[in-house]
C-alpha cells in the first residue's frame, strides 16, 4: 500500500491511489479503441434500497463493493464471480437521509470496513474470515 501511486494494475483508495488521479493510465483505451469498449461482466448484489455511491477497490486480484444496506461483496474483478460475501445483521437505524456506505479500507491482507451501526470489522483480504469488530 506504501507504493500505491505506482500500482498501474490497482485502484486502492477513494480517488485510485494517494494523488487522487482518478482515472486508470492504460494506453490500450484511446479515441481509436474506446467506441468498441463493453462491458465483460456485470453484478446484480441481490441488495434493494440505498443508493450505491462507493467507489469499488481492486487489489491483489479482488474487487471489493460495499452496498448502502451493509452488505461486503468480494468479486474476482475480471470473471465478476464472487469470491466471499458478509452480509451485516444490525437493527433499522434512524438515518435522516437513508442507508449510504462509503465502502471500505485495506490495509497489507487486511479489509476494514465501518457499517451503518457504527461497527468497525475487520476482515482477512483473501478468505473472508472476520477477526476482528469493535463498536
Amino acid at each position: 500500500m506504501g507504493n500505491a501511486q505506482d500500482y498501474s494494475d490497482r485502484w486502492v483508495t477513494y480517488g485510485k491511489n494517494y494523488g487522487a488521479w482518478r482515472y486508470m493510465p492504460d494506453d490500450q483505451i484511446n479515441r481509436d479503441t474506446g467506441a468498441g469498449l463493453r462491458p465483460v461482466w456485470i453484478k446484480q448484489t441481490g441488495v434493494t434500497g440505498g443508493a450505491f455511491e462507493v467507489t469499488a477497490l481492486v487489489n491483489d486480484g479482488r474487487m471489493y463493493l460495499t452496498t448502502a444496506n451493509s452488505h461486503l461483496i468480494v468479486v474476482d474483478p475480471l470473471t465478476g464471480a464472487e469470491l466471499w460475501r458478509y452480509d451485516h445483521e444490525f437493527e433499522n437505524v434512524d438515518l435522516c437521509c437513508g442507508p449510504h456506505n462509503r465502502g471500505v479500507g485495506l490495509y497489507e491482507d487486511k479489509v476494514f470496513w465501518g457499517t451503518l451501526d457504527a461497527h468497525l470489522l475487520a476482515f482477512d483480504a483473501a478468505t473472508g474470515i472476520q477477526f476482528g469488530m469493535r463498536k
